[in-house]
């Protein structure tokens, strides 16, 4: 001490321990600084944005995953064949691309592996490629197929070709999600030197940061030691160093790539870094230390409260704006659409949390907020396309009823140059058969649903449709419809309701001469692909499709065939009136 008494021997007695007490929180401060940054807020920063890349890449494959089932749908539909529908969703994701320089793509490979499509690598298509290793030795495409058939999705690490560079090998995160009904895999990735370059350029913007802060720092710790004797002069300059570090630490939120804000405990705006100024056009100098809501007009058009501000002082009715709104910890998280931002307004994900102060006590709040505009655009695109491919189903249903009706009317007027009996029978069974098929897309017309077909409700209109075209409406034959609530798919429908058509017809033209009976109609589900049709009457007994000088009749040779369509089995009595028992088993697809 005696040498460091002597270095400062100019300085007045009893100096030193002043000095001390300045110089200690100055390094303190510098040492803390050092750690927020490089040993906090460097990783979060890192963390951060690798994050919200992997979330990226997850949504939009995600995105595509929709995509396939929406072409699966119409498989089911029976608009498209599967290979026409693979085609064509092959095509489609073969021109995705997205980025910063539109070369991030999207492949397929199935769970083989075999490559089913790469953009860039094109020679790997159709080959198999379990064998396929990167120059680390990893069997990428095995890994991808593991991570699927265990988890359904998941991210793989591992090394690739820069976009479409074959010569350049780097480090590739992927995220790779199954599509089971066709045994696909679909995949893209993020490249790991891209992440490099954004966090070293964030890294080089706080290091030049800090050598600014370091240099005031140091200059202000010298003038205040050279003060520090001077009392109320000291502590002017000090409380003028203090302002300085602190318009120095807000300087490094002008380097957050979200769009930032921070108000104090009275809601004004102490912080408005770049990333907002870009948002919403103003500039930090503009926005410091407006209050009274002020700063909420360029994203409302109107002074109100923003989420930074339910955060310090929570209204339920104010919330309520958000729709959305929720809590996750000390945070305030929540998606809403402001119109004053752009032309046409963006939706923006917005985080609010509390500032406090050494005692504990709020200083203010702050919050971020990212543009999902894009994000937004391309979900609420894909539900537009969806609403109008059923649009275009539900015509489609409406314009085959139509034809098909336009058919029975050609066969009923054809009907009236008909004198042969059995040929106009020919003609009427067609006719009743061609409505029924007319009135299942009728009902998936006026449903919501354009692939089931509910059969109660189906067969119940079926049944008097058949009594007002033969007439029967106001005879003594009673139909009895014990069906229970089961939707089929439109495939299984026709048949079935072919099958029904023909069987009760005979009955209401053959099995009544009287014009008196009952006719019953059961149809029920044993399990998850097995049903069960019953259809008896109590009549004069099988008439109609007896054997004709040795022959089977058109009416037999039909409902075989239509039990056969349907994959099942049928025993008939014709004790006391006739009944069918048919077990009916679902073809899978």
């Amino acid at each position: 001490m005696r040498n460091l008494s002597g270095e400062l021997k100019f300085l007045p007695q009893g100096s030193l321990p002043i000095i001390l007490k300045i110089v200690f929180p100055v390094f303190l401060t510098v040492i803390l600084f050092i750690v927020a940054v490089y040993i906090i807020a460097i990783p979060k920063i890192k963390e951060d944005y690798l994050a919200s890349k992997k979330e990226m890449v997850q949504e939009l494959t995600t995105t595509v995953w929709h995509l396939l089932h929406d072409y699966e749908s119409r498989v089911m539909s029976g608009e498209l064949t599967r290979e026409e529908a693979q085609i064509r969703a092959i095509r489609r994701i073969r021109s995705l691309r997205y980025g910063l320089n539109k070369k991030d793509y999207f492949w397929i490979n199935d769970m083989h592996p075999k490559m089913i499509m790469h953009p860039y690598r094109s020679d790997l298509e159709g080959k198999d490629i379990s064998r396929f290793r990167d120059p680390s030795g990893k069997y990428l495409f095995v890994e991808f197929v593991d991570v699927v058939r265990n988890h359904d999705s998941g991210y793989v690490m591992y090394m690739w070709q820069w976009h479409d560079n074959t010569s350049l090998i780097v480090s590739k995160l992927s995220f790779v999600m199954g599509f089971a009904p066709w045994g696909w895999i679909i995949g893209t990735g993020i490249y790991i030197e891209d992440i490099k370059e954004r966090i070293a350029l964030i890294t080089g913007t706080l290091n030049r940061a800090f050598l600014v802060i370091f240099f005031f720092i140091t200059v202000i710790s010298l003038f205040i030691i050279l003060q520090g004797v001077n009392g109320e002069k000291k502590r002017r300059h000090a409380a003028a160093a203090l302002l300085r570090s602190e318009q120095m630490l807000r300087n490094i939120i002008e380097f957050l790539p979200d769009a930032t804000l921070v108000i104090d405990r009275n809601e004004r705006i102490i912080a408005w870094n770049k990333a907002m100024g870009k948002i919403t056009g103003i500039s930090s100098e503009e926005m410091i230390g407006r209050g009274n809501y002020e700063y909420a007009v360029p994203f409302y058009g109107k002074r109100r409260p923003l989420l930074i501000n339910l955060i310090i002082h929570p209204d339920p009715e104010l919330e309520n704006d958000y729709g959305n709104i929720k809590r996750e910890g000390g945070l305030l998280v929540a998606e809403t659409f402001t119109p004053g931002i752009g032309k046409e307004g963006r939706y923006l994900h917005a985080r609010a949390a509390l500032l406090y102060d050494i005692d504990g006590e709020v200083s203010g709040a702050i919050e971020t907020i990212r543009d999902i505009t894009d994000s937004k655009t391309t979900e609420e695109n894909l539900l537009v396309s969806v609403r109008e491919k059923e649009i275009l189903l539900k015509e489609i249903h409406h314009r085959v009823k139509n034809n098909l009706q336009i058919i029975s009317s050609l066969l009923s007027l054809q009907a009236d140059y008909i004198m042969d009996p059995d040929d106009l029978n020919v003609f009427k069974n067609s006719q009743t058969q061609i409505l029924s098929m007319a009135a299942i897309h009728e009902k998936l017309y006026q449903s919501g649903n354009f692939s089931n077909i509910n059969m109660k409700d189906f067969l119940e209109d079926m049944v008097h449709q058949l009594q007002c075209f033969y007439g029967k409406m106001n005879s003594k034959v009673d139909i009895i419809i014990a069906v229970e609530n089961i939707s089929v798919s439109i495939e299984f429908a026709i048949p079935l309701s072919m099958l029904i058509n023909e069987i009760v017809t005979n009955a209401l033209k053959y099995a009544f001469p009287d014009g008196r009976g009952e006719i019953y109609i059961g149809f029920s589900k044993i399990d998850d692909d097995s049903y069960s049709l019953i259809l008896y009457d109590n009549g004069a007994g099988f008439v109609q499709d007896t054997a004709v000088h040795g022959k089977r009749t058109f009416g037999l040779t039909l409902i075989d065939t239509l039990v056969s369509q349907l994959n099942g089995s049928m025993t008939r009595k014709t004790e006391n009136g006739t009944r069918y028992d048919i077990a009916i088993k679902m073809k899978s697809q």
